[in-house]
């Protein structure tokens, strides 16, 4: 019986708790939400938009590996998908943030 009660209690707890939602925290904060919505806007559009210039970026570090390098046909479609994805999420985190509920 002891169990049976401290299990109660222990959902009652989780409830109280689970009341104050992601959402809601972003809503309070709206414009560091905002700032970074824009910023992976414009990251994605620099992907999508510039997809070898995006590539050397990422690799700049790495190009002294090699000689000549330059990025094939599938790295050139998953630098535009994950801007295509970057552009999605950052519209998400800039207007979410001011959707009355």
């Amino acid at each position: 019986m002891k169990n049976l009660f401290l299990t109660t209690i222990a959902i009652k707890t989780y409830t109280v708790v689970r009341d104050d939602s992601v959402g809601a925290a972003m809503r309070e904060a709206g414009i560091p939400f905002a700032i970074l919505g824009v910023l992976l806007i414009l990251l994605g559009l620099l992907y999508v938009l510039r997809p070898k210039l995006a590539w050397k970026i990422s690799h700049w570090g790495k190009r002294w590996m090699y000689r000549d390098a330059e990025p094939t046909d599938g790295a050139i479609i998953f630098m535009i998908v994950v801007g295509v994805i970057a552009i999605l999420v950052g519209l998400f985190l800039a207007v979410f943030p001011f959707i009355p509920w």
